[in-house]
């Protein structure tokens, strides 16, 4: 969990900040995540300051969760037994995505 919580300094959203952290049935990390762009955007050049009204709408949009980067960021590609540690609950979408994997 505390790898969740480093992870989630990285990111550059002002709204929340969330880290994830995956490790396998001995408690090796298998991928790390965090809610910011994809690895071909740079964080710096995107616009975070949005109204306050549309940031959920549009984090789901554009901005990739915790939970999306980590699946994608892993150097496992059977996560079966795995056990994914968020600093936050996952929203639907992302709970979709994770039971999917898994």
């Amino acid at each position: 969990m505390a790898q969740a919580v480093l992870a989630a300094r990285l990111s550059r959203n002002p709204y929340s900040q969330v880290g994830a952290c995956i490790v396998n049935n001995i408690m090796k990390i298998v991928g790390i995540g965090y809610n910011g762009m994809p690895r071909e955007r740079d964080d710096y050049k995107f616009y975070w300051h949005i109204p306050r009204g549309t940031s959920t709408f549009f984090d789901c949009i554009v901005v990739p969760y915790a939970e999306i980067n980590a699946l994608r960021s892993r150097n496992s590609t059977d996560v079966a037994d795995c056990t994914i540690y968020v600093t936050l609950f996952p929203c639907n979408n992302c709970a979709k995505k994770i039971i999917e994997i898994y």
